[in-house]
């Protein structure tokens, strides 16, 4: 549970985020629903309020030691989406510094040529079609918490790693349009993982059945989004990411 020290400095990392962005990118920033505006006050004072675009919920001030003052605390369902907010400002800040920091490896990565070997692909989908009920099973007996967790680390690794991409796949039409696209991709990279597992494919196979559902699903990114920038890189990278998950569940199983 969330205290009101830790609340407050969320919103507070979230209004001093916005204000290093461009005025387009703050505007980004509320897409959750949640508003939050920080402003100089005399005396070196800073003061931050968080709530609806036009109902604040929540004013502070932080005074020039330090210390912070709450004026005004409303709870609400608002709060359940400051986390949320706070993700997507950081998201927006690293997308802002481009790719500045990356490392050669990771760049190299990126721009990889984004396509996958039909031969390879081929050879995967036999060998899938081979074990197709066990796999099946495998996925009809993993829990909601098991299911809810491979969602949270394809969207964390494009969160911490690839941040236009994970800006772009959750933006508002986007992540409607493509809801169904990301939860397949997340079930089939994770079977792959536990073929991987099984050793019934190698893992160059399945990284070439990441490539493939990286580039699928930034086609249908492109069909929604005018001048999407997304790479089919970085989502593989997302669901090698999951399917780690179904490769240690096959190495478990020791059969």
């Amino acid at each position: 549970m969330t205290t009101e020290e830790e609340l407050l400095d969320k919103i507070e990392e979230i209004g001093t985020i916005k204000r290093k962005l461009s005025f387009k990118d703050r505007a980004l920033t509320s897409g959750y629903g949640l508003y939050v505006q920080s402003g100089d006050l005399p005396g070196g004072v800073m003061q931050y309020m968080a709530g609806g675009r036009l109902a604040k919920k929540l004013v502070f001030v932080r005074e020039a030691n330090g210390s912070r003052t709450v004026k005004k605390y409303q709870p609400g369902d608002w709060e359940s989406k400051v986390e949320d907010t706070l993700s997507l400002c950081r998201a927006l800040e690293r997308a802002s510094k481009g790719q500045t920091g990356w490392t050669q490896e990771k760049l190299q990565a990126y721009w990889a040529e984004e396509t996958s070997d039909p031969a390879i692909l081929d050879r995967v989908d036999r060998s899938w079609q081979e074990h197709s009920n066990q796999l099946k099973n495998i996925w009809d007996t993993a829990s909601e918490e098991q299911r809810s967790l491979l969602i949270r680390t394809l969207f964390k690794e494009l969160e911490e790693e690839w941040a236009t991409e994970f800006l772009e796949v959750t933006s508002g039409k986007v992540s409607d349009a493509t809801c169904e696209q990301v939860m397949k991709g997340i079930q089939k990279a994770y079977l792959i993982g536990f073929m991987v597992g099984k050793r019934w494919i190698a893992k160059e196979e399945a990284t070439e059945t990441y490539l493939y559902l990286g580039d699928e699903l930034v086609l249908n990114i492109r069909r929604v989004l005018k001048g999407a920038k997304s790479r089919g890189t970085a989502f593989a990278s997302a669901f090698a990411c999951v399917a780690a998950h179904g490769t240690m569940l096959a190495l478990a199983s020791g059969e």
